[in-house]
């Protein structure tokens, strides 16, 4: 997975606070290390907003993030990485190119 060498440190702070330990553990766990579940991730996500100072953030707006960064830290195209919609990808190359 590529992403811009200025968020590594943030990346590992992560990890190494966060996440399961190894290369096979879980990114991102619940409160008490478990699985993150649907009927409990939106109570995360929600707590994590507020203390970030967000408002009307939805989880799935991220991966047009993903694309923004990919395009602008000089990924030729948005779909060098995961698959998106196409729709979503001509609107992040257009809005990225302009």
């Amino acid at each position: 997975m590529a992403f811009p060498a200025s968020i590594v440190p943030e990346l590992a702070h992560h990890l190494a606070e966060h996440a399961e330990a190894g290369r096979t553990g879980l990114v991102f766990v619940g409160a008490r290390g478990g699985v993150l579940r649907r009927n409990n991730f939106r109570r995360i996500w929600l707590r994590a907003l507020a203390a970030a100072g967000l408002g009307d953030v939805h989880f799935h707006d991220l991966r047009h993030t993903g694309n923004t960064l990919a395009a602008t830290g000089g990924a030729k195209s948005p779909r060098r990485s995961r698959p998106r919609s196409p729709a979503s990808h001509r609107l992040t190359w257009a809005l990225v190119m302009s």
